[in-house]
């Protein structure tokens, strides 16, 4: 997906895997690796971490040993890693660019998506139940997409209310899975417009709802409305 030149190697092509085998140890690792007390809930709820360069470190609870669980975790650990460090001028993105690309990392190696860096989204609405890890992604989008319940006034599959979404913690289940779809169908359109669309994101304010809007318009060259409009066909064509 991206261009690395090889002496820019994430990690210099090592990656070090910490495996946390209780609960009560994860927590306790937490507690020490992570100051910001918001992320710190969401890290104990996820199981899964991503510490900084040097070194290409990430932690992950043991979840009992599944080793299929371990596997898609550590995948999309990877792929938070890959963006936060592609273009360094910032790591900052929108959280539903960030959890849409991890999913895809995770979807593209292991068939499957079975892990979750968000928390909220489902105790906030027990309709989002069905769209959890696991769940029948591409089922449950064209079905969206057919009934137009993508649209639909207060949705949480409106585009507003995707690129509104402030943290992990507030993000509902049927986000995610809108935006690892957005996520693989811009890929699959270009990637290098891809690499541009990430660039311009990267520069933007926190914050910036429009700016989002304005990287769609120059890396690929038509409104979000336009786009959206296509990724509609994709969806009914390919799910």
């Amino acid at each position: 997906v991206f261009d690395q030149p090889k002496e820019r190697r994430l990690w210099g092509n090592n990656c070090v895997v910490l495996m946390i085998k209780t609960k009560a140890d994860w927590h306790r690792w937490v507690d020490a690796t992570t100051q910001d007390e918001g992320q710190r809930r969401i890290s104990k709820e996820c199981c899964g971490q991503r510490l900084g360069e040097p070194g290409g470190v990430i932690a992950l609870e043991m979840m009992g040993g599944n080793q299929a669980s371990l596997e898609q975790m550590a995948l999309h650990m990877i792929g938070h890693h890959i963006l936060d460090f592609w273009d360094r001028k910032s790591d900052h993105v929108p959280v539903w660019i960030e959890e849409g690309f991890a999913s895809y990392i995770e979807f593209e190696v292991a068939k499957d998506v079975g892990s979750s860096c968000i928390g909220g989204g489902t105790a906030a609405n027990p309709a989002e139940n069905k769209w959890r890890d696991g769940a029948d992604w591409k089922g449950l989008l064209k079905d969206a997409v057919m009934n137009g319940k993508d649209k639909e006034a207060g949705s949480n599959l409106t585009w507003d209310a995707i690129r509104r979404t402030r943290d992990y913690n507030s993000m509902a289940h049927s986000q995610r899975a809108k935006s690892w779809s957005l996520i693989t169908f811009l890929i699959s359109l270009d990637n290098k417009k891809f690499q541009t669309f990430i660039k311009e994101m990267k520069g933007m304010e926190k914050g910036d709802w429009q700016a989002q809007d304005k990287a769609i318009q120059k890396a690929y060259e038509m409104t979000y409305n336009d786009l959206e409009t296509e990724w509609r066909k994709y969806v009914t064509k390919e799910y």
